[in-house]
């Protein structure tokens, strides 16, 4: 969640961290971090991107939370999306 701390609408935010907290290391496993608008085909893009690239992908995890931001972009609530639909209206 601290990536999407921040992030305004139609904007991508990626990052990627080592598995093990330091600073990533070429031919180390590493965790890719993309916050961004929900599209379609998103996953599939993102993996083709990343095999590109050349880097094995061991598993792919992709939730869609309902946001809700203020003015600034500034992340003010968060829920899985059903959550989020049920308790806004």
């Amino acid at each position: 969640m601290r990536l999407g701390q921040h992030r305004m609408p139609g904007t991508d935010l990626v990052e990627v961290i080592d598995t093990k907290g330091g600073a990533p290391v070429e031919g180390a496993a590493v965790t890719l971090l993309v916050v961004t608008d929900d599209r379609p085909f998103l996953v599939d893009t993102a993996t083709a991107r990343v095999t590109e690239l050349g880097w094995t992908l061991r598993g792919v995890w992709h939730p869609i939370l309902g946001v809700a931001r203020d003015a600034s972009g500034t992340l003010v609530d968060a829920a899985t999306t059903r959550t989020l639909k049920e308790t806004r209206p």
